[in-house]
Protein backbone atom coordinates (compact mmCIF):
# COMPACT_ATOMS: atom_id res chain seq x y z
CA UNK A 1 0.00 0.00 0.00
CA UNK A 2 2.50 2.26 0.94
CA UNK A 3 4.56 1.62 -2.60
CA UNK A 4 0.89 2.08 -4.24
CA UNK A 5 0.53 5.53 -2.21
CA UNK A 6 4.12 6.45 -3.62
CA UNK A 7 5.18 5.38 -6.82
CA UNK A 8 0.77 5.16 -8.13
CA UNK A 9 -0.91 2.18 -8.85
CA UNK A 10 -1.15 0.34 -12.63
CA UNK A 11 -4.67 -0.62 -12.64
CA UNK A 12 -4.95 -2.75 -16.00
CA UNK A 13 -5.30 -0.25 -19.09
CA UNK A 14 -4.93 2.70 -16.13
CA UNK A 15 -2.97 4.41 -14.13
CA UNK A 16 -3.67 6.30 -10.83
CA UNK A 17 -0.61 8.49 -9.62
CA UNK A 18 -0.08 7.84 -5.95
CA UNK A 19 -1.58 11.27 -4.65
CA UNK A 20 -4.58 10.28 -5.79
CA UNK A 21 -4.57 6.90 -4.37
CA UNK A 22 -3.71 8.12 -1.39
CA UNK A 23 -6.31 10.71 -1.56
CA UNK A 24 -9.06 7.97 -2.21
CA UNK A 25 -7.85 5.17 -0.22
CA UNK A 26 -7.00 6.63 3.41
CA UNK A 27 -8.22 10.41 3.47
CA UNK A 28 -11.83 10.52 4.52
CA UNK A 29 -13.30 13.81 3.39
CA UNK A 30 -17.15 15.54 4.21
CA UNK A 31 -19.52 14.54 1.21
CA UNK A 32 -22.85 15.68 0.72
CA UNK A 33 -25.38 12.83 -0.04
CA UNK A 34 -28.98 13.38 -0.57
CA UNK A 35 -31.41 12.78 1.94
CA UNK A 36 -34.01 10.11 0.74
CA UNK A 37 -37.61 9.72 1.91
CA UNK A 38 -39.42 6.11 3.07
CA UNK A 39 -39.86 4.71 -0.54
CA UNK A 40 -35.94 5.59 -1.00
CA UNK A 41 -37.15 8.62 -3.43
CA UNK A 42 -35.19 11.86 -3.15
CA UNK A 43 -36.83 14.48 -1.28
CA UNK A 44 -37.09 18.09 -2.28
CA UNK A 45 -36.92 22.01 -0.64
CA UNK A 46 -39.83 24.16 -1.99
CA UNK A 47 -38.03 25.91 -4.62
CA UNK A 48 -36.73 22.71 -6.40
CA UNK A 49 -33.41 21.49 -4.54
CA UNK A 50 -32.88 17.95 -3.26
CA UNK A 51 -32.65 17.95 0.58
CA UNK A 52 -29.00 16.35 1.88
CA UNK A 53 -26.49 16.01 4.58
CA UNK A 54 -22.74 16.33 4.73
CA UNK A 55 -21.27 13.19 6.11
CA UNK A 56 -17.90 11.96 6.90
CA UNK A 57 -16.70 9.18 4.31
CA UNK A 58 -14.07 8.46 1.52
CA UNK A 59 -14.24 10.26 -1.51
CA UNK A 60 -16.01 9.30 -4.70
CA UNK A 61 -13.74 8.87 -8.25
CA UNK A 62 -14.70 11.98 -10.04
CA UNK A 63 -13.28 12.88 -13.61
CA UNK A 64 -12.00 15.98 -12.83
CA UNK A 65 -10.00 14.91 -9.55
CA UNK A 66 -8.61 12.08 -11.99
CA UNK A 67 -7.23 14.76 -14.60
CA UNK A 68 -6.49 17.28 -11.34
CA UNK A 69 -3.82 14.49 -10.11
CA UNK A 70 -2.81 13.32 -13.79
CA UNK A 71 -2.21 17.42 -14.14
CA UNK A 72 0.17 17.43 -10.88
CA UNK A 73 1.68 14.04 -11.54
CA UNK A 74 3.12 15.15 -15.06
CA UNK A 75 4.29 18.41 -13.88
CA UNK A 76 6.08 16.44 -11.28
CA UNK A 77 7.95 14.12 -13.32
CA UNK A 78 9.15 17.18 -15.36
CA UNK A 79 10.77 19.28 -12.59
CA UNK A 80 7.41 21.28 -13.32
CA UNK A 81 4.93 22.95 -10.76
CA UNK A 82 1.60 23.76 -11.01
CA UNK A 83 -1.68 26.16 -10.75
CA UNK A 84 -5.12 25.99 -10.61
CA UNK A 85 -7.35 28.38 -11.65
CA UNK A 86 -11.11 26.84 -10.06
CA UNK A 87 -14.55 26.74 -9.28
CA UNK A 88 -15.78 26.67 -5.76
CA UNK A 89 -16.87 23.29 -3.42
CA UNK A 90 -14.72 20.69 -5.21
CA UNK A 91 -12.81 19.94 -1.66
CA UNK A 92 -9.80 21.45 -2.81
CA UNK A 93 -8.52 21.57 0.65
CA UNK A 94 -9.26 18.16 1.29
CA UNK A 95 -6.93 17.52 -1.51
CA UNK A 96 -4.36 19.70 -0.05
CA UNK A 97 -4.62 18.13 3.24
CA UNK A 98 -4.47 14.78 1.75
CA UNK A 99 -1.23 15.57 0.05
CA UNK A 100 0.46 16.51 2.72
CA UNK A 101 -0.06 13.68 4.82
CA UNK A 102 0.61 11.45 2.40
CA UNK A 103 4.05 12.94 2.60
CA UNK A 104 4.21 12.76 6.47
CA UNK A 105 3.24 8.77 6.88
CA UNK A 106 5.41 7.81 4.12
CA UNK A 107 8.46 10.34 3.13
CA UNK A 108 10.94 9.88 6.35
CA UNK A 109 12.49 13.49 7.26
CA UNK A 110 9.88 15.13 4.49
CA UNK A 111 8.57 18.65 4.79
CA UNK A 112 5.59 20.08 3.68
CA UNK A 113 4.17 23.48 4.12
CA UNK A 114 0.36 24.91 3.52
CA UNK A 115 1.28 28.75 2.38
CA UNK A 116 -1.57 31.27 2.96
CA UNK A 117 -2.08 35.09 3.52
CA UNK A 118 -3.92 34.79 6.27
CA UNK A 119 -3.90 32.24 9.42
CA UNK A 120 -8.23 32.05 8.95
CA UNK A 121 -7.37 29.98 5.34
CA UNK A 122 -4.99 27.31 7.29
CA UNK A 123 -7.10 26.52 10.74
CA UNK A 124 -11.03 26.93 11.42
CA UNK A 125 -12.18 25.31 8.15
CA UNK A 126 -8.96 25.62 6.34
CA UNK A 127 -6.37 22.96 4.61
CA UNK A 128 -4.82 22.45 7.82
CA UNK A 129 -7.77 21.85 10.25
CA UNK A 130 -8.81 19.06 7.11
CA UNK A 131 -5.13 17.92 7.13
CA UNK A 132 -4.98 17.22 10.76
CA UNK A 133 -8.35 15.25 11.09
CA UNK A 134 -7.23 12.76 8.32
CA UNK A 135 -4.00 12.19 10.48
CA UNK A 136 -6.26 11.30 13.34
CA UNK A 137 -7.94 9.07 11.10
CA UNK A 138 -4.43 7.43 9.81
CA UNK A 139 -3.18 6.80 12.91
CA UNK A 140 -6.09 5.06 14.33
CA UNK A 141 -6.94 2.85 11.73
CA UNK A 142 -3.42 1.91 9.81
CA UNK A 143 0.16 0.74 10.21
CA UNK A 144 1.14 3.95 9.70
CA UNK A 145 0.62 5.86 13.07
CA UNK A 146 2.97 8.35 13.99
CA UNK A 147 3.57 9.68 17.40
CA UNK A 148 3.98 13.77 17.57
CA UNK A 149 5.93 14.31 20.86
CA UNK A 150 7.86 17.09 20.00
CA UNK A 151 5.83 19.45 17.72
CA UNK A 152 2.10 19.33 18.06
CA UNK A 153 0.43 22.80 17.57
CA UNK A 154 -2.28 23.82 15.24
CA UNK A 155 0.92 25.10 12.74
CA UNK A 156 3.60 22.48 13.07
CA UNK A 157 3.37 18.84 13.37
CA UNK A 158 6.73 16.69 13.21
CA UNK A 159 6.65 12.64 13.47
CA UNK A 160 9.19 12.03 16.62
CA UNK A 161 8.87 10.94 19.99
CA UNK A 162 11.52 11.62 23.00
CA UNK A 163 13.94 9.08 24.50
CA UNK A 164 16.13 8.58 26.79
CA UNK A 165 19.82 7.46 26.07
CA UNK A 166 22.54 7.68 28.85
CA UNK A 167 20.18 9.94 30.32
CA UNK A 168 19.71 12.38 28.20
CA UNK A 169 16.73 13.27 25.98
CA UNK A 170 16.99 12.58 22.85
CA UNK A 171 14.74 13.03 19.79
CA UNK A 172 14.13 9.98 17.50
CA UNK A 173 11.49 8.78 15.08
CA UNK A 174 10.63 10.06 11.36
CA UNK A 175 11.12 13.34 11.54
CA UNK A 176 8.86 14.09 8.84
CA UNK A 177 6.56 17.55 9.14
CA UNK A 178 3.65 19.77 8.08
CA UNK A 179 4.06 23.40 8.58
CA UNK A 180 1.25 26.16 8.17
CA UNK A 181 3.01 29.54 7.28
CA UNK A 182 1.24 32.69 6.81
CA UNK A 183 2.49 35.24 4.48
CA UNK A 184 0.58 38.65 6.35
CA UNK A 185 1.67 41.09 2.83
CA UNK A 186 5.72 39.53 3.41
CA UNK A 187 6.16 37.39 0.29
CA UNK A 188 9.94 36.92 2.12
CA UNK A 189 8.22 34.19 4.84
CA UNK A 190 8.62 32.39 1.79
CA UNK A 191 12.40 32.22 1.89
CA UNK A 192 14.01 28.89 2.61
CA UNK A 193 11.13 26.79 2.60
CA UNK A 194 12.94 23.52 1.10
CA UNK A 195 10.08 21.12 0.95
CA UNK A 196 8.87 18.07 -0.64
CA UNK A 197 5.66 20.18 -0.99
CA UNK A 198 4.35 23.67 -1.21
CA UNK A 199 0.70 24.33 -1.33
CA UNK A 200 -0.29 27.88 -1.87
CA UNK A 201 -3.83 28.16 -0.55
CA UNK A 202 -6.39 30.51 -1.45
CA UNK A 203 -4.24 31.86 -4.38
CA UNK A 204 -6.91 34.27 -5.21
CA UNK A 205 -6.77 35.97 -2.44
CA UNK A 206 -2.89 36.02 -1.63
CA UNK A 207 -0.96 39.31 -2.05
CA UNK A 208 2.54 39.44 -3.17
CA UNK A 209 1.60 35.43 -4.40
CA UNK A 210 3.93 36.25 -7.55
CA UNK A 211 6.93 37.00 -5.54
CA UNK A 212 6.25 34.14 -3.19
CA UNK A 213 6.21 31.86 -5.47
CA UNK A 214 9.81 33.36 -6.73
CA UNK A 215 11.15 33.37 -3.62
CA UNK A 216 10.00 29.91 -2.81
CA UNK A 217 11.52 28.57 -6.02
CA UNK A 218 14.51 28.97 -5.30
CA UNK A 219 14.33 26.85 -2.41
CA UNK A 220 13.34 23.79 -4.29
CA UNK A 221 15.69 24.53 -7.60
CA UNK A 222 18.98 24.65 -7.88
CA UNK A 223 20.33 24.65 -11.84
CA UNK A 224 18.76 21.64 -13.33
CA UNK A 225 17.46 19.87 -9.84
CA UNK A 226 14.00 20.21 -8.72
CA UNK A 227 13.68 19.15 -4.78
CA UNK A 228 9.66 19.30 -4.56
CA UNK A 229 6.18 20.39 -6.01
CA UNK A 230 4.54 23.78 -5.55
CA UNK A 231 1.13 24.06 -6.23
CA UNK A 232 -1.23 27.10 -6.22
CA UNK A 233 -4.62 26.68 -6.46
CA UNK A 234 -7.70 29.80 -5.49
CA UNK A 235 -10.96 30.97 -7.11
CA UNK A 236 -11.64 33.90 -8.86
CA UNK A 237 -14.40 36.56 -7.43
CA UNK A 238 -11.60 38.33 -5.45
CA UNK A 239 -10.97 42.32 -5.92
CA UNK A 240 -7.55 43.94 -7.07
CA UNK A 241 -4.31 43.52 -6.55
CA UNK A 242 -5.23 40.22 -4.74
CA UNK A 243 -6.25 38.32 -7.34
CA UNK A 244 -2.97 39.29 -9.87
CA UNK A 245 -0.58 36.49 -8.83
CA UNK A 246 -2.76 33.74 -9.57
CA UNK A 247 -4.07 34.96 -12.99
CA UNK A 248 -0.51 35.81 -14.13
CA UNK A 249 0.71 32.61 -12.98
CA UNK A 250 -2.25 30.87 -14.79
CA UNK A 251 -1.65 32.74 -17.93
CA UNK A 252 2.02 32.92 -18.36
CA UNK A 253 2.87 29.42 -16.47
CA UNK A 254 5.91 28.68 -18.36
CA UNK A 255 7.56 31.75 -17.38
CA UNK A 256 7.30 30.20 -13.81
CA UNK A 257 8.20 26.54 -14.80
CA UNK A 258 4.26 25.72 -14.16
CA UNK A 259 3.37 22.88 -16.10
CA UNK A 260 1.31 24.52 -19.25
CA UNK A 261 -1.74 22.52 -21.00
CA UNK A 262 -4.13 23.58 -23.64
CA UNK A 263 -6.84 26.26 -23.05
CA UNK A 264 -9.77 24.00 -24.04
CA UNK A 265 -11.45 25.96 -22.16
CA UNK A 266 -12.26 29.37 -23.74
CA UNK A 267 -13.56 29.89 -26.89
CA UNK A 268 -11.32 31.06 -29.52
CA UNK A 269 -8.00 30.33 -27.34
CA UNK A 270 -6.91 26.91 -29.61
CA UNK A 271 -3.24 26.55 -29.33
CA UNK A 272 -3.12 28.93 -26.45
CA UNK A 273 -1.48 27.83 -23.01
CA UNK A 274 -2.65 27.68 -19.57
CA UNK A 275 -2.47 26.26 -15.92
CA UNK A 276 -5.01 23.98 -15.32
CA UNK A 277 -8.87 24.78 -15.14
CA UNK A 278 -11.36 23.67 -12.79
CA UNK A 279 -14.81 24.37 -14.27
CA UNK A 280 -18.46 24.65 -12.26
CA UNK A 281 -19.63 21.70 -14.91
CA UNK A 282 -17.58 19.73 -13.80
CA UNK A 283 -18.58 17.11 -10.82
CA UNK A 284 -21.44 19.57 -10.24
CA UNK A 285 -23.45 18.01 -7.38
CA UNK A 286 -26.38 16.14 -9.16
CA UNK A 287 -24.48 16.39 -12.46
CA UNK A 288 -22.42 13.19 -12.78
CA UNK A 289 -23.25 9.79 -12.97
CA UNK A 290 -22.10 6.72 -10.59
CA UNK A 291 -19.24 6.12 -12.06
CA UNK A 292 -18.07 10.18 -11.89
CA UNK A 293 -18.58 10.95 -14.78
CA UNK A 294 -19.88 14.92 -15.38
CA UNK A 295 -22.80 15.23 -17.27
CA UNK A 296 -21.58 18.80 -18.74
CA UNK A 297 -24.45 19.18 -20.97
CA UNK A 298 -26.90 18.89 -18.18
CA UNK A 299 -24.77 20.99 -16.19
CA UNK A 300 -24.50 23.89 -18.17
CA UNK A 301 -28.10 24.30 -18.57
CA UNK A 302 -28.67 24.31 -14.87
CA UNK A 303 -25.96 26.76 -13.96
CA UNK A 304 -27.53 28.85 -17.28
CA UNK A 305 -30.66 29.04 -15.54
CA UNK A 306 -29.29 29.62 -11.83
CA UNK A 307 -27.07 32.89 -13.58
CA UNK A 308 -30.66 33.83 -14.75
CA UNK A 309 -32.10 33.79 -11.51
CA UNK A 310 -29.53 35.72 -9.64
CA UNK A 311 -29.04 38.57 -12.55
CA UNK A 312 -33.16 38.90 -12.67
CA UNK A 313 -33.25 39.50 -8.76
CA UNK A 314 -30.41 41.67 -8.11
CA UNK A 315 -29.70 45.15 -9.14
CA UNK A 316 -26.23 44.86 -8.16
CA UNK A 317 -24.23 44.82 -11.25
CA UNK A 318 -21.09 43.28 -9.62
CA UNK A 319 -23.52 40.63 -7.77
CA UNK A 320 -23.96 39.03 -11.17
CA UNK A 321 -20.57 39.12 -11.53
CA UNK A 322 -19.33 37.59 -8.32
CA UNK A 323 -21.37 34.89 -8.65
CA UNK A 324 -20.21 34.23 -12.27
CA UNK A 325 -16.37 34.45 -11.44
CA UNK A 326 -16.67 32.33 -8.54
CA UNK A 327 -18.40 29.58 -10.39
CA UNK A 328 -17.40 30.11 -13.42
CA UNK A 329 -17.32 27.94 -16.82
CA UNK A 330 -14.53 29.36 -18.40
CA UNK A 331 -11.32 31.03 -17.15
CA UNK A 332 -12.48 34.20 -19.12
CA UNK A 333 -15.42 34.20 -16.87
CA UNK A 334 -13.09 33.42 -13.62
CA UNK A 335 -10.89 36.57 -13.88
CA UNK A 336 -13.85 38.70 -14.79
CA UNK A 337 -13.30 42.29 -13.72
CA UNK A 338 -15.23 43.31 -11.09
CA UNK A 339 -14.87 47.13 -11.30
CA UNK A 340 -15.03 49.17 -14.38
CA UNK A 341 -15.60 48.29 -17.66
Amino acid sequence: EAKRCLEGYHAGHDYIPGYYYFYLNYSPIYLTIPILDAEGKLTYTDDGKVQSNRILDFAAPWDGDYNYYHYLNEAEKAGQHGVVLKTRGRGYSFKGGSMLNRNFFLIRGSRSFAIAGEKEYLIGDGILTKAWEMMDFINEHTAWAKRRQVRNTELHRRASYKALINGKEVEKGYKSEILGVTLKNDPNRARGKRGKLLLFEEGGKLPGLLQAWQIARSSLEQGSNVFGLMVAFGTGGTEGADFEGLQELFENPRGYNIRAVDNIWDEGAEGNKSGFFVPEYSNLEGYYDADGNSDEVRARKAIEADRAIVSKNTKDVNSIKRYIAEKPMTPREAMMKLSGN
